[in-house]
Formats: C-alpha cells, structure tokens, sequence
C-alpha cells in the first residue's frame, strides 16, 4: 500500500487512485483516517464471507489527510517539492483556461 500512495504523490499527471481491499487492520485505520468507502462488495470463499471494499481517491484528499501520507513514507522535504509543483500546477491550469 505505501508503495502504490508513494507512486501516486509523486506522479503529478495522475490525479485519482482506486484500489481494494480486505484487510481489517488497514480497513480500520482507513475509517479512522475519516476516508470512505465508495462500495463494499461480500463475497463467499468457502464457509466464509469477506469483504472487499473499494475507495477511490483525488490527489488533493491524498496530500490532505496527514494519515496516508505517512503511509506514503513521504520525506518533509518531498512533500514540499510536491505542494511547491501542484501550486505550480494549478497556477498553469488556470492561466490556460
């Protein structure tokens, strides 16, 4: 999983990350870091039932919640460099429109 965030804040041209999962632990912290789930899907493996859940994130919710960035393994100095280049981003974006 931090592998995954690591790569998303550093590609600027991605802007959204989706991605599943059913692990509890990481579901738990997921809810404690306030993200929603955008779907829950049960499905049966044998006698059990597990669930998967999807999320699905823009890069602004991401550089947002101090949670997945330390997930990121995000160094100080690189988080500003990435804030420094979407500022920069968002200025072009606006001039060219």
């Amino acid at each position: 999983m931090s592998i995954y965030l690591n790569q998303f804040s550093e590609k600027k041209k991605m802007r959204y990350l989706c991605f599943y999962t059913s692990d509890r632990n990481l579901i738990r912290k997921l809810r404690g870091a306030k993200l929603k789930t955008c779907r829950n899907t049960k499905v049966k493996h044998k006698t059990k039932i597990i669930n998967i859940r999807y999320y699905f994130l823009k890069r602004s919710d991401l550089m947002a919640n101090r949670f997945l960035l330390k997930l990121a393994i995000i160094t100080p100095q690189k988080l500003g460099n990435l804030l420094g280049a979407y500022k920069k981003e968002q200025r072009n974006e606006d001039t060219n429109c």
